[in-house]
């Protein structure tokens, strides 16, 4: 009896350690694997980078150097931030002063500066609506803001009006924005107009096209219609500007790959005349999803469907944040763009958190397999 006993013993005993050794096979051979993989990632993780961010159209390009610009999808509102070739930066307004759109706003300049000086070399605020200033006041306490752009509009509690221009002294957001850019040290500021000079610099130009004259009755007509060129590529920003604004341009304006699409595609903007002197081949709308605006409008959405020069139009509110890419191998080809998300996709840290997640999913699966396994033998044993 004892015998028997301890034959069962034994062989349970047996079994054990099968099992042990079998868990112990598995945990070994998946740290030679992790091994393995951290050795060829290592080895060849550059040139794997490189590989998976081959654009498939134009080849192999190298993102980090050119010219990029981020329409910023922050709801109903806008905010543009572009990073240009000699290593400055611009914003262009800063969304609505709403709780999820100032998350949105916050979290993308703060993701984007996680490694960089929080230096601003120039910030424009278009026009005087809260939909495109309501965070400015953070952003001059966010930044050192070497170069201040603003509309010809004044608040009188807090600076000297000059000439005729407009008084805006009853939106909170605006005021808050004036004080702290006043309060700037050595900030240049730089009212938005048409004889503002060009900004320059390497290989590209930002180049001022309105507003033409120095009072406006609609806010939204101060926003100035802008290009910005880099080799030989153009990208039209019009902010909020309406048909008046966009009448003042039309013998000047030159054509354009990329249209910023005025007052988030509403009929009041982008009219045919003016669309039809920037022929572009990509239209921008920042809007916001289920606005109580109606944008974009109906008659808006005709006219770009009209326009034979059009190819794509991007929206905010399907696509979130917008990304356009020029550098000198795209130089007479074309702009690329990228939709939600920023051109350089596939770091080597991703590589490895995305490798070791599938390794160690597969582990979870095996050793729950391997007891399944044991338990279903038992069972099989006992009935």
């Amino acid at each position: 009896m004892a015998s028997s006993k301890n034959k069962k013993v034994i062989k349970k005993n047996i079994k054990q350690a099968t099992r042990h050794k079998s868990f112990l096979v598995v945990v070994l051979v998946y740290l030679v694997i992790a091994a393995l993989m951290f050795g060829i990632i290592f080895l060849f993780g550059d040139k794997l980078v490189n590989k998976l961010n081959k654009n498939k159209e134009y080849g192999d390009i190298d993102f980090s150097v050119g010219l990029s610009m981020d329409v910023i999808d922050v709801g109903q509102g806008e905010a543009i931030f572009i990073d240009l070739p000699d290593g400055k930066c611009m914003l262009i307004d800063s969304g609505d002063r709403t709780s999820s759109t100032t998350k949105k706003f916050k979290d993308y300049i703060e993701n984007k500066f996680k490694n960089r000086d929080k230096v601003l070399d120039y910030c424009m605020l278009t026009h005087p609506d809260q939909d495109h200033g309501g965070n400015m006041a953070w952003v001059f306490d966010y930044f050192e803001v070497k170069v201040a752009y603003r509309p010809n509009v004044f608040c009188s509690t807090v600076e000297p009006v000059i000439g005729s221009a407009r008084d805006i002294t009853d939106k909170i957001f605006f005021t808050e924005y004036v004080e702290k850019m006043l309060a700037e040290e050595n900030c240049e500021i730089i009212i938005n107009s048409v004889d503002c000079d060009d900004i320059v610099g390497e290989n590209y130009k930002f180049t001022f096209y309105s507003p033409n004259k120095s009072k406006y009755t609609a806010n939204n007509n101060y926003s100035p219609i802008m290009v910005l060129e880099y080799f030989g590529q153009k990208i039209c920003l019009t902010g909020d500007a309406e048909e008046l604004a966009e009448k003042e341009v039309l013998e000047t304006i030159p054509a354009c790959q990329v249209l910023s699409a005025g007052h988030h595609g509403s009929n009041s903007s982008t009219n045919d005349k003016f669309l039809n002197a920037i022929k572009p081949k990509y239209v921008l709308v920042s809007v916001g999803v289920g606005n109580r605006f109606g944008h974009p409008g109906d008659e808006f959405l005709k006219r770009v469907a009209a326009c034979a020069s059009v190819e794509k139009v991007l929206y905010t509110s399907e696509i979130g944040t917008i990304s356009m890419f020029i550098n000198e191998e795209l130089a007479g080809k074309d702009i690329i763009y990228f939709a939600g998300m920023d051109p350089i996709k596939i770091t080597i840290v991703s590589i490895y958190i995305g490798a070791y997640s599938i390794l160690g999913g597969v582990f979870i699966i095996n050793i729950f397999i391997l007891n399944v396994s044991s338990k279903n033998k038992k069972r099989r044993k006992k009935s």
